[in-house]
C-alpha cells in the first residue's frame, strides 16, 4: 500500500486503505453497457468507479452505489438497468476473460504493449511510458 500510495500523490490520486473486497462484477458490466453511451460518458463512469473504490472506500458491488456512480457520470438510466440483463455485456465480459487467460493475465490492470511486455498491477506512469517507447523503437 506505501508504493501505491506514493504513486497515488505523484497522480494526486488518494488511495485509502481498503477493509473489504467486493465482487466487482456488476461494475464491469455495468462499464461494458457504459461504452455504448460513447467514450466520455465510458471515461467518466470508469474514473467514477475507480474513486470511489479506491480513494472512497464503496462497495462497488452494491447496486444502489453502482446507480448513484452512473447517475453521477451521465450514464441513462435505461443503460444502466440493461447493463445487468442484457446477456451481450455478460458474453463480452466472458470473451475478455477467455482472452486474459490466455496470454496469462493474472491480475488486474495488466498491461499489454506490444507482443513482448506484459505488466501487472500498478505500475508507474514513468515506466508504462518507457516500455511503450522501447517497443515503438523496436517497431
Amino acid at each position: 500500500m506505501a508504493n501505491l500510495a506514493r504513486m497515488g500523490n505523484e497522480e494526486n490520486i488518494v488511495f485509502i486503505d481498503r477493509t473489504f473486497t467486493t465482487n466487482s462484477r456488476k461494475a464491469l458490466l455495468l462499464a461494458e453497457a457504459g461504452k455504448d453511451s460513447g467514450s466520455d460518458v465510458f471515461e467518466a463512469l470508469n474514473e467514477g468507479l475507480f474513486r470511489a473504490y479506491f480513494s472512497e472506500g464503496k462497495n462497488i458491488g452494491d447496486v444502489a452505489v453502482l446507480r448513484k456512480i452512473a447517475e453521477e457520470t451521465g450514464v441513462p438510466g435505461e443503460t444502466v438497468d440493461r447493463a445487468w440483463s442484457d446477456p451481450r455485456y455478460q458474453e463480452r465480459l466472458k470473451r475478455q476473460h477467455e482472452a486474459a487467460s490466455r496470454v496469462g493475465v493474472t491480475g488486474i490492470p495488466t498491461f499489454i504493449i506490444g507482443n513482448k511486455w506484459i505488466l501487472e498491477g500498478a505500475v508507474p506512469v514513468d515506466m508504462l511510458r518507457k516500455v511503450a517507447q522501447e517497443v515503438d523503437d523496436v517497431s
